[in-house]
């Protein structure tokens, strides 16, 4: 098994496909993928917001950017979920983009913006479930049982009710 560590993450793999991502700090281990710097395109830019002369010359703002149609970690499908999902931030050149500038740290938004990109990417690659829709049919009772509490409460609203 060998370690490698991108974006502050402890990554521990046996191979690419099967990628096990371990959190420091809470200790949760899951299957997730693999992104790395050629995959996908980062820029920084100047942040808006609060913060004085600072914000004004620093570059902490950082845009990552994804091709969906050269992706290699998505089939035909959970690229088309992909798109439906996130339309507002695909653009015409099929690329998917998010943004990140919360921090003063251009380290830290490069690191919650990759952890925002790699939630979409895994979020489309789930196959959602198809549920059927049991339809409900009423019996008498809780017909009569349901118009009976109608009829006690439109009771005491009106003897609540006063005339001035």
């Amino acid at each position: 098994v060998s370690t490698q560590s991108t974006w502050g993450w402890n990554l521990l793999s046996m191979n690419q496909d099967n990628l096990i991502r371990n959190f420091s700090s809470t200790k949760l281990i899951f299957k997730a993928l693999w992104l790395t710097h050629t995959d996908v395109e980062i820029i920084n830019c100047s942040a808006s917001g609060p913060g004085g002369q600072s914000v004004n010359r620093s570059n902490s703002k950082v845009h990552v950017k994804i091709h969906i149609g050269s992706c290699k970690y998505m089939d035909d499908d959970a690229k088309s979920r992909l798109r439906e999902l996130y339309s507002k931030r695909i653009n015409k050149e099929d690329y998917l983009f998010t943004y990140n500038e919360d921090t003063p740290s251009a380290i830290m938004n490069r690191k919650a913006a990759m952890m925002e990109l790699q939630n979409m990417i895994e979020h489309a690659n789930v196959i959602p479930e198809i549920v059927e829709k049991v339809e409900y049919k009423e019996t008498p009772a809780t017909r009569l049982k349901r118009l009976e509490s109608k009829r006690r409460k439109s009771y005491m609203k009106s003897l609540s009710r006063v005339d001035f």
